[in-house]
């Protein structure tokens, strides 16, 4: 896994991946704020996907600008 992909998740020791639901989050006593979409724009550059056999090549940007005229990355 690229190092850009690991180290936009939390470390699974400090923070369970699992688990959660959205009955789970609504639980946690934080406060609601809004946040700009721009601040997760950097999530759609991440490599998440295959490519032609090898795993993290594509990112959503990526596919995006495909359009449509090749076949899907999977």
């Amino acid at each position: 896994m690229p190092l850009r992909v690991r180290e936009a998740f939390p470390d699974p020791a400090a923070f369970p991946l699992v688990g959660w639901t959205e009955e789970t989050l609504w639980q946690l006593d934080l406060p609601v704020e809004e946040v700009p979409d721009e601040t997760f724009a950097w999530l759609l550059d991440l490599p998440i996907w295959r490519w032609h056999g090898r795993r993290f090549q594509l990112s959503v940007r990526d596919v995006g600008r495909l359009g449509g005229r090749r076949s899907p990355p999977w």
